[in-house]
């Protein structure tokens, strides 16, 4: 980000150990592609329920140059089946967004609809959604 003028300021000591702790107990997994013992590019996976959600990813131009990001999407794939998953979620890309649209629609990735606004949740609502909780086994 820095490469590119945007100002990065360093996480907090309390960010930093939430994602460690999303790291080491399997809820998120990242995946970097090296080239001649290089990072070239990296994705951050968040995982719930089984279910990974493709959250974040960069790559250099020479990430992109060997196509990186395709071999760690393949790379994803392949690792998430193994453990059991079905679904791998790809994220958004609108139809207008050309190349980032065809390069979720080439891994076979269907569209679906999903909701835009605010979620409010009232207090016998949130109230049901403890109890519930509190019920599963």
């Amino acid at each position: 980000m820095r490469r590119r003028g945007v100002s990065a300021r360093q996480a907090s000591d309390r960010i930093v150990s939430a994602r460690q702790q999303q790291l080491e107990g399997g809820k998120a997994d990242i995946f970097v592609t090296y080239r001649d013992g290089t990072p070239v590019n990296a994705s951050l996976f968040g995982v719930f329920d089984n279910k990974p959600y493709y959250h974040v990813s960069g790559a250099s131009d020479r990430g992109y140059h060997c196509c990186g990001p395709a071999h760690l999407i393949w790379t994803a794939i392949k690792m998430y089946k193994e453990r059991g998953s079905t679904i791998l979620n790809l994220g958004a890309a609108l139809e207008d967004q050309t190349g980032l649209y065809r390069f979720k629609r080439d891994f076979g990735a269907k569209v679906v609809s999903q909701p835009i606004g605010t979620k409010r949740i009232s207090r016998p609502g949130s109230a049901l959604h403890r109890i519930r909780s509190a019920l599963r086994p």
